[in-house]
């Protein structure tokens, strides 16, 4: 996310919340940014926590790796 808000705007995002309103800039262009976006956070989260079980853990990478094919195109 902040690759993209540099390239493309020549923005800093500096903090969580400006992380989250650039995304909201970013689902106009494509909506499922979002729900991609709240899956990333949540394994963030789930790195310090650890209360998703193995499974969950497996299928959110695979839509996080779908998160950063949407961020590179972006940034083409």
């Amino acid at each position: 996310m902040r690759a993209v808000a540099y390239k493309r705007d020549g923005r800093r995002l500096v903090s969580h919340g400006e992380l989250w309103r650039y995304m909201s800039k970013l689902k106009e262009e494509d909506p499922s940014i979002r729900d991609l976006w709240r899956t990333a956070v949540s394994m963030h989260v789930n790195f310090y926590e650890g209360w998703a079980p193995e499974d969950e853990v497996r299928e959110a990478l695979d839509r996080v790796r779908e998160l950063l094919a949407k961020l590179k195109k972006l940034m083409a």
